[in-house]
């Protein structure tokens, strides 16, 4: 076995056991990852619980299932304001203190749908980050929907991409082109700054 050179978080906020497109993808890309010739060691933090299923298993691979539900749902606004703020914050919190022992060589947002998460982190930790953007909701459902939740997220999106990553990747072309277009407003001296790649 080769001897790992380094390890990498990875936030995925879809996860075994769920089955969705996201689900599926992330750990497609995590099961790339962990076979990777150089002997990376993946740290895979999620929200969704394993309930009755076996952990997902994959040498080199371990999964840290945050509690981040709330215990508020008597009254309507207080599950919306734990999603938008306490939740961001206690991911954040775990992922600080786990880099704190396991000192991640950058850390891996598997989608840009939750920016406070990223933009919550110790700023060393932050500047290693590298946000993989796909289709649909953190794209053209953010960009063109309607609604103040929109609105909101399509502004935090974009100011976390324009102040605080310096990686961006993204799942075909299209996506870069996406980003530079309507989160980036093509500034170029902006987009120069920037790093980008495709992921598949």
């Amino acid at each position: 076995m080769t001897e790992s050179k380094y390890r990498v978080a990875v936030y995925c906020p879809d996860f075994y056991p769920r089955v969705s497109g996201y689900s599926l993808a992330f750990q497609e890309l995590v099961r790339g990852l962990a076979t990777h010739p150089s002997g990376i060691e993946l740290d895979v933090f999620t929200p969704i619980p394993l309930t009755a299923e076996q952990e997902f298993a994959q040498p080199g691979v371990r999964v840290i299932r945050l509690n981040l539900r709330s215990r508020f749902t008597r009254v309507r606004i207080l599950p919306a304001l734990w999603n938008l703020f306490a939740k961001p914050w206690l991911a954040a919190r775990a992922m600080a203190n786990e880099h704190g022992q396991r000192d991640y060589r950058f850390v891996l947002f598997e989608t840009i749908e939750e920016p406070l998460i990223l933009r919550l982190l110790p700023s060393q930790l932050r500047a290693r980050a590298v946000v993989r953007l796909h289709a649909c909701m953190e794209t053209e459902v953010v960009v063109w929907g309607k609604g103040i939740v929109l609105g909101l997220r399509r502004h935090l999106i974009g100011h976390v991409l324009r102040r605080h990553v310096q990686f961006i990747a993204a799942t075909t072309r299209h996506y870069i082109g996406f980003v530079r277009k309507w989160y980036l407003g093509e500034d170029e001296l902006l987009i120069a700054s920037k790093r980008f790649c495709v992921v598949e």
